[in-house]
């Protein structure tokens, strides 16, 4: 009982699987808004519920984004990392250059 309790804890949504999961929560959501619009429904209920589900949805989506953010920052830091200290400032000034436009 515990060895399967244990197994359920370790799993997590895979990247693909965590963004359909936010898609398909922020479309539900979205659907379901449009519909109380149509129907001219005023429950608060339903309202929070439409939202409740765009807002699940954006907040999974989002910390996928950072998640995804924070992968290629520990990549770039550990590639540095390996560099001497005039090449790093030789590809940190190129980076700089090349997103801020500086001349």
């Amino acid at each position: 009982m515990t060895e399967h309790k244990s197994d359920i804890d370790n799993k997590q949504l895979s990247s693909p699987d965590t963004l359909d999961m936010g898609w398909l929560l922020v479309g539900s959501g979205v659907i379901g808004a449009l519909l109380l619009l149509i129907r001219g429904d005023r429950r608060i209920v339903a309202w929070g519920i439409s939202a409740g589900l765009t807002l699940a949805g954006a907040t999974l989506l989002m910390e996928q984004r950072q998640s995804h953010i924070d992968q290629a920052e520990q990549r770039i830091l550990e590639e540095l990392d390996g560099l001497d200290p005039v090449a790093r400032a030789q590809v940190l000034k190129n980076i700089a250059v090349e997103e801020f436009d500086i001349n």
